[in-house]
């Protein structure tokens, strides 16, 4: 990732908390891709949306400090391995965000945007999988 990367991560970080449905579209998106991950989340979504915008914003809002993302990337990882996720399931993960992120920012999530979370998605995927 490059210092500009990070910049436009941080910048439109905030931007996810703020639009609350943003996140519920992202998983009514990847269910709707993907139906045989459904059964990996609970029936009511409510708590996961709320883990998942939380710690989307706090990966993206560290990511100017390496250490603290791999630190954060790397528990997230081991939680998320017990849960049976496993590496095929990133990319269905990533397309998704990278979809709602656009849908939902309109003009605000440039093409340099797409591609500086999308690396910074790579990035925290990979210290997951290691995690």
């Amino acid at each position: 990732m490059t210092p500009e990367d990070v910049a436009r991560v941080v910048e439109t970080a905030p931007l996810v908390h703020e639009d609350t449905a943003m996140v519920t579209r992202l998983y009514q998106l990847l269910f709707q891709r993907h139906p045989e991950l459904r059964p990996m989340f609970p029936a009511d979504m409510s708590v996961q949306v709320h883990r998942f915008t939380t710690e989307i914003e706090a990966l993206a809002l560290a990511m100017p400090d390496l250490r603290e993302v791999e630190a954060r990337a790397s528990a997230l990882g081991a939680r998320h391995g017990q849960y049976g996720v496993r590496p095929t399931h990133f990319p269905a993960i990533r397309d998704a965000l990278l979809d709602v992120l656009a849908e939902r920012l309109g003009d605000r999530f440039t093409a340099e945007h797409r591609l500086a979370w999308s690396r910074a998605y790579n990035l925290l995927a990979e210290i997951m999988m290691d995690g």
